[in-house]
């Protein structure tokens, strides 16, 4: 996860994330935007379902969002400037993103 340096959702752990691009398929997203956010490509990855967000505080209210869960990767784990501070969890941090939360229990995750 990394500690969101923007909004929304700013001073919250979260789950890297990003917009689908023209023309650009949404395994080929999520292994993009790995790569930019956390500097690592993507191996064996499960998706895992949709995550909706409804905060009205949220610039673009109603966001829906593909959850994978990643099994293999390589590469060496860094930020960026989405969210400098970057790692793995055992236990969930207290403070994050609640949907994300959500998942993470409905999924036994953690």
């Amino acid at each position: 996860m990394s500690l969101r340096s923007i909004e929304p959702g700013k001073g919250l752990w979260h789950f890297p994330g990003g917009t689908l691009l023209k023309g650009e398929t949404i395994h080929g997203a999520m292994r993009r935007v790995a790569l930019e956010e956390t500097g690592l490509e993507i191996g064996d990855c499960k998706l895992l379902g949709p995550m909706e967000f409804y905060k009205p505080e949220n610039p673009f209210y109603h966001v829906v969002s593909f959850a994978y869960q990643v099994n293999s990767w390589s590469g060496q784990l860094r930020g960026s400037e989405q969210g400098e501070k970057i790692r793995f969890f055992r236990e969930i941090p207290e403070t994050m993103i609640e949907e994300q939360k959500n998942l993470i229990h409905e999924h036994q995750l953690l």
